[in-house]
């Protein structure tokens, strides 16, 4: 899932960093309207039938987000930041964790604003994919 989370940031020119949030939140060279996916450490749970086939489900936090100003207003930050970010960054994800024989068992996508010290917008993901 780190490998493929990585390929989709890289062939659509984002910069990815995977990491604790507590580390993730220490980023203070992000550059101005550059799409950032910030991926969490991964949780993998494993399942085994009765003959002993594991199947894996994987369970990512994930933030798209792009850097922000104070003085912006919530409205220009929407329809700028976190509204492209719902309509066109998101479905890139999903897509490509589809695409990949993984099936999205779960998706919840939060909304954020002034997220980390370094003021990023956009959306939190959380999802599960087996």
């Amino acid at each position: 899932m780190y490998d493929l989370l990585k390929s989709i940031a890289e062939n659509n020119d984002w910069v990815f960093e995977y990491g604790r949030e507590d580390f993730l939140n220490l980023n203070n060279n992000m550059e101005p309207n550059k799409i950032y996916l910030f991926v969490q450490p991964i949780e993998i749970d494993s399942r085994f039938s009765d003959a002993g086939i594991e199947s894996q489900t994987y369970n990512v936090k994930l933030m798209l987000v792009i850097p922000s100003n104070l003085s912006e207003t919530y409205q220009f930050r929407y329809e700028n930041y976190i509204k492209p970010l719902l309509d066109d960054s998101k479905k890139l994800i999903i897509d490509g964790i589809n695409c990949n024989n993984l099936d999205i068992q779960f998706l919840k996508t939060i909304e954020v604003i002034n997220y980390f010290d370094f003021n990023a917008d956009g959306l939190i993901i959380n999802l599960s994919a087996k």
